[in-house]
């Protein structure tokens, strides 16, 4: 499978919500962390 990389700081104040989630869903190996 292949994912983008998403640079957070480029989309304001939704960066951190989306920073949140991707932590949740590595910590629940549905993506995996680099």
């Amino acid at each position: 499978m292949n994912y983008d990389i998403i640079h957070f700081e480029a989309l304001g104040k939704e960066a951190e919500h989306l920073k949140t989630e991707t932590i949740k869903a590595q910590e629940n190996n549905l993506l995996p962390k680099i």
